[in-house]
């Protein structure tokens, strides 16, 4: 009998290659701004992106507060003086559209599928983003079920994004259930703070005591973990 029978997964990053929307959609929205997209300029905007993320799932900021305040930061470093608000819904535009999935996400999936697994999309984000995205990569069709911390009013890490999927779903014990994702602050440290297993994908960088249960490169990887 396999250990596990529910796999929570985070999506960006983990499911949809999300680097690459977010460069496409910066890319538009620098070039209608007259802001140079350059590595430094790129660089620049991640770093306030992570920074800003990590104060959200600790509690610290609000959703609003992140998604303009990390423009209005971005481009006053730089000397530009910019509606955030503006800005904010012209990268949103750009995003909802992006579905690119990272090689292999799709197929893994599947067979998780063919082998009797409940698999839910467990992510932050903003639903209609989230959902729309879903939606047009026909990945919605594979899941389960989804949790979105728009939705749920919660976070990850926070420990309430996890027991409300629980809650819900009452066969889902701490030791059948597995979280994937590629994020240490919020996949990682949720799981573990809440007692279950975990997947880490590290996408081959170097990541010290990450507490993940598993660490794996590529997402075809797990498959030699559950099957």
């Amino acid at each position: 009998m396999k250990k596990y029978e529910f796999i929570i997964f985070d999506l960006d990053d983990t499911i949809f290659d999300f680097q690459h929307t977010q460069k496409i959609s910066l890319q538009k929205v620098f070039k209608k701004y007259s802001m140079p997209f350059n590595d430094e300029t790129y660089r620049k905007y991640k770093e306030i992106n992570i920074k800003m993320w990590t104060k959200l799932e600790d509690g610290l900021i609000s959703k609003e507060e992140l998604l303009v305040g990390r423009f209005e930061e971005f481009f006053c470093h730089y000397g530009f003086d910019v509606n955030a608000n503006e800005v904010e819904d012209e990268y949103r535009s750009h995003i909802n559209k992006g579905h690119h999935m990272l090689p292999n996400a799709f197929d893994t999936l599947i067979k998780l599928k063919e082998n009797k697994y409940k698999i839910f999309a467990g992510t932050n984000g903003l639903s209609k983003t989230q959902r729309m995205r879903l939606s047009d990569s026909k990945l919605i069709e594979l899941f389960d079920d989804i949790f979105i911390s728009d939705e749920l009013g919660f976070e990850k890490p926070h420990k309430n994004f996890f027991k409300i999927i629980f809650d819900k779903y009452p066969k889902m014990n701490k030791l059948n259930t597995l979280m994937v994702g590629d994020t240490v602050n919020s996949d990682i440290k949720g799981a573990y703070e809440f007692g279950i297993d975990s997947v880490l994908i590290k996408h081959f960088k170097d990541i010290a005591d990450s507490k993940a249960t598993y660490e794996i490169d590529r997402i075809e990887h797990i498959l030699d973990i559950l099957i």
